[in-house]
């Protein structure tokens, strides 16, 4: 949920008005701003809620490349890859792990990624994550972007 959020514009306090024409334009000025902060905050709190998604898509190129490069024997291996988007509890934060191999299971996952002695059948190949994220990497900020502008209709 988002936190306090405050305008000001002008004088915060008023407490001589000189005429009732800056009273009532004061006070309209007031009802404005209470409007744009409402306003903001609405929209805050749409992109809180679409920003787990947005991080999601904008990994899912970095997942989908490195699920094309694993290799496959059994098929345990590819089978065992995750994305997975959290959001603390506490504070909101959003944090992202993309990986194979969970719990440990394969246990070989890791060995797979790193020894690159092994040759594996085109397109598979070691280091798959890592080539992934070397290629995709420079989209990510773009398509989380792109996602939150086409779920709140921000513009650029």
């Amino acid at each position: 949920m988002a936190g306090p959020l405050n305008f000001t514009v002008g004088r915060v306090r008023v407490t001589n008005v000189p005429s009732p024409s800056e009273g009532q334009y004061i006070r309209i000025i007031r009802e404005q701003m209470n409007t744009v902060k409402g306003n903001m905050l609405k929209l805050i709190e749409r992109i809180e809620g679409v920003t787990p998604e947005a991080i999601r898509f904008g990994l899912q190129p970095i997942f989908d490349e490195s699920q094309r490069l694993v290799p496959v024997d059994t098929g345990k291996l590819k089978r065992s890859g995750f994305i997975e988007v959290r959001t603390q509890a506490r504070g909101g934060r959003v944090s992202a792990e993309i990986g194979y191999g969970r719990f440990g299971q394969p246990f070989y996952a890791g060995f797979v990624h790193e020894n690159l002695a092994f040759r594996h059948a085109p397109p598979t190949q070691a280091l798959y994550l890592k080539a992934a994220v070397d290629k995709h990497v420079g989209d990510f900020v773009r398509r989380v972007g792109r996602f939150i502008q086409q779920q709140t209709g921000l513009k650029p």
